[in-house]
């Protein structure tokens, strides 16, 4: 017998100062990305920005996931490092045709 089980995703607003953006939490999701993106944008090119570290963990089921939803994603990595988090590092002149950009990244939970 097959088991079922379902699996809920909620939305997190992620604030700083000066900006926020909603995250999706929930398991499973990277399989889902390019579903989920897919639904939203009809761009053909994304980047994927993830430091060496992150990428190593999840960069190909990104990719993989993408690539089924008919993106044409590129992995661009960076050094691991907060001194490593900026547009140059990530070759921001360089992303003029790129429709969307997916960041990978290493984000540690809140205490609690």
């Amino acid at each position: 017998m097959d088991s079922v089980h379902s699996v809920s995703v909620a939305i997190a607003e992620i604030r700083g100062v000066g900006y926020f953006y909603p995250a999706l939490v929930g398991s499973d999701l990277i399989e889902q990305v390019g579903k989920r993106v897919r639904k939203c944008l009809p761009c053909k090119t994304c980047a994927i920005i993830s430091d060496m570290k992150v990428a190593s963990l999840f960069a190909d089921r990104v990719l993989q996931s993408l690539a089924s939803s008919a993106f044409h994603p590129i992995l661009i990595t960076i050094p691991a490092g907060e001194k490593s988090k900026t547009l140059r590092q990530a070759g921001a002149n360089n992303m003029n045709a790129v429709g969307l950009v997916i960041l990978l990244a290493d984000i540690a939970a809140p205490p609690g």
